[in-house]
């Protein structure tokens, strides 16, 4: 990949219909978005990072952007971590250690492609924390948030 963004301290989700995005120009890579709605944290070991790629499509740019975290076991209200993570219409909020924030996915159409991997390293301290990769291919690569407003 490219692009790299490391030093994210907090991830959080939300399903497409319960946010609302703010642009003040047509939405498209680089431009600042606001955003609105209620995000549910998801609690990760370490730091998470993001890497993309873009290439040229039909004079279209298309990203994959990959989001690495590990995470252990732990109950996400009302589901389990794994349901939430393989729900490939979810939006994630990104915290990085210098407090920017960065959206990844987008609440309408085109919905990103999105694909999960899933690893689970065997080791003699049974932490049982696992990694996941969460890869989109969309339009967009992460949105810089100037505006977070949440509700509960």
């Amino acid at each position: 990949m490219s692009n790299f963004l490391a030093g994210i301290k907090k991830i959080e989700y939300a399903f497409p219909d319960q946010i609302q995005i703010g642009h003040s120009e047509r939405l498209t890579q680089g431009v600042f978005i606001s955003v609105a709605g209620t995000f549910s944290p998801i609690c990760i070991e370490g730091l998470a990072s993001v890497e993309y790629e873009t290439k040229k499509v039909s004079d279209q740019n298309i990203y994959t952007t990959k989001l690495i975290f590990r995470a252990g076991n732990q109950e996400v209200y009302p589901y389990s971590l794994e349901s939430i993570i393989l729900n490939k219409n979810i939006v994630y909020l990104l915290t990085d250690i210098m407090n920017y924030q960065y959206l990844l996915g987008i609440n309408k159409a085109p919905f990103p492609a999105a694909t999960v991997k899933h690893t689970n390293p065997g080791n003699a301290t049974e932490a049982h924390i696992s990694e996941y990769e969460i890869t989109y291919i969309n339009i967009f690569s992460i949105l810089d948030i100037i505006c977070l407003q949440k509700t509960n």
